[in-house]
């Protein structure tokens, strides 16, 4: 795990979160200028955003991939089960678990 406490996992979080939103504001800058600057019209300024996104975006995930690595399961996978159905069934009792600890949360 990256940090062992409730403190260091809001001081890291709070500064992903800021890393976030400064790409998310460049890119809109960047693919903004773009489309001005070449007087595109909604479709071609739509294509922009997507390659562009592509581009920028699959070096990254790929890259964050390796960095993350593999990790120990949390719960073995009964026989014959498949990992979405494992997935499934693990999230539908987390929402259980939230909706009953923390009803205030789905409202």
């Amino acid at each position: 795990e990256l940090v062992h406490s409730d403190e260091g996992l809001a001081r890291v979080s709070a500064g992903l979160r800021f890393w976030q939103l400064l790409g998310q504001l460049l890119y809109l800058g960047a693919v903004s200028g773009a489309v001005t600057a070449l007087e595109l019209g909604d479709v071609a300024s739509a294509r922009v955003a997507q390659v562009s996104s592509i581009v920028v975006g699959l070096p990254m995930l790929v890259r964050a991939w390796y960095v993350f690595g593999p990790r120990p399961s949390k719960h073995p996978l009964e026989d014959g089960r498949s990992l979405w159905v494992a997935g499934v069934v693990e999230l539908w009792g987390t929402a259980r678990s939230l909706a009953s600890e923390s009803p205030g949360l789905a409202k």
